[in-house]
C-alpha cells in the first residue's frame, strides 16, 4: 500500500519564509500536513519549505494553503531538490 504520507517541497508565493510547524492546508482548507523546515534559498531567489503531505496531494504543481501567522499564503508543490546538481561523476 506505501506510505500515507510523503515529503515534498513547497515554494512559496511572495516572500514570506514559511517555518516549521506552519499548517499545509488543501483548497478546501483541510489540513493535509506540516512544514518541517523552511527559509529563505538564496539560490532559488526566494522562501523555500520541505513538509509532509498527503499522498493524494503530493503531485508536483499541486496548489496548496499556507497557514502563517493568521494569514493564509498560497504555494505550489515542487520536486526535490530545489536546485539540480551540476556535477558530473
Amino acid at each position: 500500500k506505501g506510505p500515507s504520507r510523503r515529503l515534498v517541497g513547497i515554494k512559496p508565493e511572495g516572500r514570506t519564509p514559511v517555518r516549521q510547524g506552519t499548517e499545509i492546508c488543501a483548497g478546501n482548507g483541510q489540513i493535509i500536513g506540516k512544514v518541517t523546515s523552511g527559509s529563505f534559498g538564496p539560490t532559488s531567489g526566494g522562501p523555500i519549505s520541505m513538509g509532509y503531505v498527503a499522498n493524494v496531494y503530493s503531485d508536483t504543481g499541486t496548489s496548496v494553503i499556507l497557514r502563517v501567522r493568521n494569514q493564509e499564503l498560497t504555494g505550489t508543490v515542487v520536486e526535490l531538490p530545489f536546485v539540480p546538481h551540476n556535477y558530473k561523476r
